[in-house]
């Protein structure tokens, strides 16, 4: 008689079952150019293989501004979910800094300057902000934010836009923000969607104040 329990690619009765397979997300990078009388320098970085860094870099200038890493949701399949990000922030002067995470009624387009109009901060479409799941400043270490169930039923459109928002306004010394992972996970904590951040950024326009492109695919 064959032992089938030894055969390669076979699996037996009380066995280990595989692992659902986790897809990952294609995410927009954006830099904005927030107000007419200040320039961002915004920068989309891979400092190790698995970790995105969005840096407000100190060069020739000082910068203020925004950089945004985003992903649009269908608004109905993204209610009743929960999205976590792990990170962390260096910032030698923490009060000159924001970082949000956060849930926004619509879609955005990374290349629309309507979305992102020059000189003018970023306009809400529909309900406007519909999860706050995090607010805070640097430094920190390495930590993960993980939101409650979403109540997403305020939006009026069909879509919804997941942002991490970093706000440079005052910033005179090193200032960024390294992310390991983003996830949406069931409302049992079970991971539906992972971006592990494994690939480089793409950077379709560079050398303004409002580069843009995006990492990763569906």
């Amino acid at each position: 008689m064959i032992d089938v329990s030894k055969r390669i690619g076979l699996r037996v009765m009380g066995s280990v079952p595989p692992r659902p397979l986790v897809t990952p997300m294609q995410f927009q990078l954006r830099e904005h150019k927030s107000s007419g009388a200040y320039l961002p320098d915004f920068r989309f970085l891979k400092p190790s293989a698995s970790v995105l860094r969005i840096d407000s870099y100190l060069g020739t200038f000082i910068p203020r501004g925004n950089g945004y890493l985003f992903k649009n949701f269908s608004r109905a399949w993204l209610h009743g979910k929960k999205v976590s990000v792990r990170w962390s922030m260096w910032a030698e002067f923490k009060e000159s800094n924001n970082l949000r995470f956060e849930v926004l009624d619509g879609a955005y387009d990374r290349s629309s300057m309507t979305d992102f109009p020059d000189g003018a901060t970023r306009p809400y479409k529909g309900s406007g902000l519909l999860a706050l799941i995090s607010w805070t400043t640097g430094p920190f270490d390495w930590t993960t934010v993980t939101s409650g169930v979403l109540d997403l039923s305020a939006g009026v459109l069909d879509d919804c836009c997941l942002f991490v928002w970093l706000n440079d306004y005052a910033s005179y010394r090193k200032f960024y923000v390294d992310i390991d992972y983003v996830q949406v996970l069931s409302a049992g904590d079970i991971v539906l969607r992972s971006e592990d951040f494994l690939t480089d950024p793409v950077m379709e326009i560079t050398g303004t104040y409002n580069d843009y492109g995006y990492i990763s695919s569906d």
